[in-house]
């Protein structure tokens, strides 16, 4: 990478995952979603894990900025790798301008369509133990036994890859598997 940002003369580089080219003096900003691997680092391959155990703290004291996602994180980043506070910015993550409130009658029409007008939780994001699924698919369940009929449903907008995983191991759920964007940000819709 820093072959590439000497060759274009970059005056600044934003990496929006965290990754900085240790090998310039080109001035960098760090976009740090969060340092889970830190504490849950059986969660990651062998060398996955050891290049961020090894890199992110390099990472983030090159950086002239970093970006986080939430205080938490912030206070994650100054005292895990000694980062002087002053130098992040707490950024919360945008919306999509898709997602934006719809009638009841789309709600309903959606609601219909995905999960034969069943209540449910919505689940968006990768099928790993970082994800806290354990404690979502328990409240689900109990969420279950509350609905008339016990016929909630589980939507899920993951790859098709976790999708037919989770359809395995995900017994009596809904996994819906990847969504057109339009129907993607309908569910999410419904409740708001």
């Amino acid at each position: 990478m820093g072959e590439i940002l000497k060759k274009i003369k970059a005056d600044l580089f934003l990496s929006q995952d965290g990754y900085l080219s240790l090998s310039t003096n080109l001035r960098s900003l760090a976009v740090i979603h969060d340092l889970n691997f830190e504490y849950f680092p059986k969660d990651l391959p062998w060398l996955v894990r050891k290049y961020y155990k090894s890199y992110f703290p390099e990472f983030a004291k090159k950086a002239v900025r970093i970006a986080t996602v939430s205080q938490y994180s912030k206070n994650d980043i100054v005292n895990i790798y000694h980062v002087n506070p002053d130098k992040i910015d707490v950024v919360y993550n945008g919306a999509n301008e898709n997602f934006k409130p719809i009638s009841e009658e789309e709600k309903q029409l959606c609601r219909k369509k995905h999960t034969h007008s069943a209540p449910f939780f919505l689940f968006i994001g990768a099928l790993h133990p970082r994800k806290n699924l354990a404690n979502l698919f328990i409240a689900f369940d109990s969420f279950k036994k509350l609905v008339e009929g016990n016929s909630a449903h589980l939507p899920a907008n993951v790859s098709r890859k976790a999708a037919k995983f989770a359809k395995k191991k995900v017994k009596k759920r809904c996994v819906l598997g990847v969504l057109a964007r339009k129907n993607f940000c309908k569910i999410n819709l419904i409740y708001l």
